[in-house]
């Protein structure tokens, strides 16, 4: 997987699920206190959500990067 290659691991263990937190947050602070309000199944389901759209666009890209 390319984003364990690049460092995701490193960048877990240095900051725990504030790196996660951060990335839902895409940076906003003030987006951070919402998320935590959330119930951890609405959370885990868009970290999914996001996982699979990742691969998919990567997918997407390398096809019409090849036609």
């Amino acid at each position: 997987m390319e984003e364990m290659e690049a460092g995701l691991s490193k960048l877990y263990k240095a900051f725990g699920f504030s790196a996660v937190l951060d990335s839902l947050a895409k940076g906003d602070f003030e987006k951070e206190d919402y998320i935590k309000r959330l119930s951890v199944y609405r959370v885990y389901a868009k970290i999914q959500y996001n996982s699979h759209m990742g691969a998919y666009q990567k997918k997407l890209a390398e096809i019409l990067k090849n036609n």
